[in-house]
């Protein structure tokens, strides 16, 4: 499958996250060009794309205590779905999965809620492209999954947050995805592209890109087997053949205090063909951050978190937190502006 030919173009009209709401002219949108238009409802969690040119409209629209995948994409046909916020009800203390060693104690609470396969919105359609407008997803597992009959992604302008595992992804290596403007905050897992143990396809033609972004990862109560620490901003697969390509530029990256073993920090070496403009911040001790340095899973690149930092010095600035500093205010002062500013100027985080 192809990447996404039309991302640097897009790029250009792409609304700059810290920019005032008034200070730029109307973001693009998928629903600016379609053939026929279904607006969205509450009472239904399901939009089937069968016709060329359909779009689903889900302005103001809010979908609450859907379990398992909150919202699902069908059809055949190039899909476009704008707005919506889809509230999901996997809480602060929900687990991976209802089983003795994914909960404190060995003992799952009653009810026991498990967050590990389930989604604010399930992208399953069979057609080139699914562009996802201004979605706003929290408390899953998942923010966005694409499923095995899914093509290729663009997702403009969405806030996907409190979510247990990834931000996106794909499991199934048939996808490119281009993320513009969007802010991810508190999210165990970034990007996540490792492939499924079974049926591994060739993936070293798709690119996931993301650009003009925001995206702090978090530590949740219940992980996977109790393991402390958050993920990476990027979960990759160990086999070349399987790896995406990237393109990273104009991001913040937020992680820390504590990443779990094996998190992989920066975007694998070998597989990043553009890069650029790209800031990290470890709100962690010093000595907490050499650790994740010296780790970094080691595949597909065969490198450290250490050496892909060098490798990609170019690209990437690095600020850790001070010693002297809490790490309530290393937050306050270099993640909470960013965030704000950008809710304060996009639908997706409340106008």
């Amino acid at each position: 499958m192809r990447p996404l030919l039309l991302s640097s173009v897009l790029l250009l009209l792409s609304f700059v996250f810290g920019a005032a709401a008034g200070s730029q002219p109307a973001p693009p949108t998928c629903l600016d060009e379609v053939a026929t238009l279904e607006p969205a409802s509450a009472s239904l969690d399901e939009y089937t794309f069968t016709s060329p040119g359909h779009a689903v409209d889900a302005t103001g629209v809010v979908w609450t205590g859907l379990f398992g995948n909150g919202l699902h994409l069908l059809g055949g046909e190039d899909a476009c779905l704008a707005g919506g916020h889809v509230v999901g009800p996997y809480p602060e203390h929900a687990v991976y999965e209802c089983e003795a060693r994914h909960c404190q104690d060995h003992a799952c609470p009653v009810p026991c809620l498990a967050y590990h396969t389930t989604a604010a919105i399930a992208p399953a359609v069979d057609a080139p492209l699914t562009v996802i407008d201004d979605f706003h997803g929290s408390g899953y597992g998942d923010g966005i999954s694409l499923e095995r009959e899914s093509g290729d992604l663009l997702i403009r302008r969405a806030y996907l947050h409190d979510l247990h595992d990834d931000a996106v992804e794909g499991d199934w290596g048939r996808h490119s995805v281009t993320i513009l403007d969007s802010l991810f905050e508190r999210v165990t897992m970034g990007l996540a592209t490792r492939q499924r143990k079974k049926g591994g396809a060739r993936a070293t033609d798709e690119v996931w890109e993301l650009h003009d972004s925001l995206l702090r990862l978090h530590a949740w109560p219940n992980t996977y087997k109790m393991e402390p620490g958050h993920g990476g901003f990027f979960k990759v697969d160990r086999k070349k053949s399987r790896q995406v390509r990237y393109r990273i530029t104009g991001n913040i990256f937020f992680a820390g205090p504590l990443a779990g073993k094996g998190a992989v920090l920066l975007p694998i070496v070998t597989q990043t063909e553009e890069c650029a403009g790209n800031q990290l911040f470890w709100s962690g001790s010093l000595a907490a951050f050499e650790d994740v340095l010296d780790d970094g899973d080691g595949y597909p690149d065969q490198l450290t978190n250490r050496e892909r930092l060098e490798a990609l010095s170019d690209c990437y600035s690095v600020t850790v937190k001070p010693a002297s500093e809490s790490e309530a205010d290393f937050v306050a002062e270099h993640w909470t502006p960013l965030a704000e500013a950008w809710r304060a100027s996009h639908q997706a985080g409340g106008l």
